[in-house]
């Protein structure tokens, strides 16, 4: 039989319980438990679909950067070369913020979840 403490008095009590048998307080039910695991793979994938369109866009950037060497090469002044980094800074730039936003949505999915749990 497995034990775990209570959080209201510290005192080990069957995990199986729904409650303290000392103190009566509640304790973590296989519900909770389930729907913490729903709520950490949504964070694992809001990691990954960042970290996803940060390859994604380097791949872009680089692709744009050198299709305007190559047109620039072919012509006669380097203005397409800035242009196309200007490009792929803008691209890289953007996905930045988009990143950022996507690791923020797990970081507030994870506060929410950890002050629901204390609770």
């Amino acid at each position: 039989m497995a034990l775990v403490k209570c959080k209201e008095c510290g005192k080990e009590v069957s995990a199986k319980a729904s409650s303290c048998v000392h103190c009566g307080a509640a304790l973590k039910s296989a519900a909770d438990v389930k729907s913490t695991n729903d709520i950490e793979k949504n964070i694992d994938f809001f990691i990954l679909w960042a970290n996803a369109v940060r390859i994604i866009t380097i791949i872009a950037a680089c692709i744009v950067a050198v299709g305007s060497l190559l047109a620039a090469s072919n012509a006669e002044d380097m203005s397409f070369f800035v242009v196309g980094l200007i490009a792929a800074g803008l691209i890289l730039l953007s996905t930045k913020i988009l990143e950022n936003k996507i690791r923020w949505k797990a970081y507030m999915l994870k506060s929410i979840h950890e002050l629901n749990m204390k609770n």
